[in-house]
């Protein structure tokens, strides 16, 4: 379903700037898409989490950058909870994220998933579990015509994860920028996360009192 194929030129360029912003080593885009799969869905759910991470961070306040990093990605209270809670992030990418984080937590706790590939994984599921896994896939932002973008989700399966990694990494770190979130709006959210129990907004604020 993929070949690992290089990015072109463009991509290279807006690969490159988006690993900057990350502070991920040069060309670690590129080299993740040649790499097997195992490793493949290993390495974008870790730029997808340092992303997240980086995101909270600007929205909220850089101070709490410790606390962010910290955080488990799907757990409860964790990073992806945080986001919801702040609609950082939409349904689509967040649908794409539980997508990844789902295989990457399978492959993360057995070793006989150490010759993982996409087209098998694809393959082991059931009718309903196709249709869930290319849907969250097609409905992703395309560079594509959507017929074609479909096509391309089912052919070049590994391209087209990496494809919506790079629109998913965009986007946090535009949501990042772009949304200042007050301390109000932030307690309200820590609030509601831990159902009723308030949580004083400063310990958030200084990591050596939690």
């Amino acid at each position: 379903m993929g070949d690992g194929q290089p990015p072109s030129n463009q991509h290279s360029k807006e690969w490159g700037e988006l690993e900057a912003e990350l502070r991920a080593p040069a060309d670690t885009l590129a080299r993740l898409l040649r790499s097997d799969d195992w490793a493949f869905i290993i390495g974008i759910h870790a730029l997808i989490e340092g992303a997240v991470s980086q995101m909270l961070t600007a929205a909220v306040d850089p101070r709490l950058e410790p606390i962010f990093v910290k955080m488990g990605m799907n757990q409860r209270f964790g990073k992806l909870d945080f986001a919801r809670r702040l609609e950082l992030l939409g349904p689509t990418m967040l649908a794409f994220i539980d997508l990844v984080s789902g295989i990457r937590n399978a492959l993360a706790h057995g070793l006989h998933y150490l010759d993982f590939t996409i087209d098998g994984y694809v393959g082991s599921l059931d009718a309903k579990g196709k249709e869930r896994f290319f849907g969250v896939l097609e409905a992703m932002p395309p560079t594509l015509e959507a017929a074609v973008w479909s096509a391309e989700c089912r052919t070049r399966t590994k391209e087209a994860f990496m494809a919506c990694t790079v629109a998913l990494i965009r986007e946090a770190l535009q949501a990042g920028s772009f949304h200042q979130i007050t301390r109000e709006e932030a307690h309200l959210a820590l609030k509601d996360m831990m159902e009723g129990r308030t949580v004083p907004f400063e310990s958030w604020m200084d990591p050596d009192s939690r």
